[in-house]
């Protein structure tokens, strides 16, 4: 009963909390990281997991920066823009 109650609290926070929590931080979609957690696990493991966010963000700033990959930068996440630059200029004496 113990070993059930605990695979189920952990089974709900890795599938379903973390990737909420961290995908609305990084702006990448849930669906996405539950799947690259998923996908991680089976091929890695527990690494695989550990690594699987930190990679598919990569991927997205990837994507997002290379013109014809762009539309799978979306499917990953919202476009993050780019801070603009302030420019500082003097005042105008006059």
């Amino acid at each position: 009963l113990i070993l059930a109650t605990y695979m189920l609290v952990q089974f709900i926070q890795t599938y379903l909390l973390e990737p909420l929590v961290v995908g609305s931080k990084v702006n990448i979609n849930p669906l996405f990281t539950i799947v690259s957690l998923v996908a991680a696990e089976l091929v890695w493991g527990i690494p695989g997991m550990v690594l699987a966010l930190p990679l598919l963000g990569i991927l997205k700033i990837i994507f997002d920066h290379i013109e014809p990959l762009q539309p799978y930068g979306m499917l990953i996440g919202e476009r993050i823009e780019p801070r603009k630059r302030r420019i500082r200029s003097t005042p105008k004496k006059g």
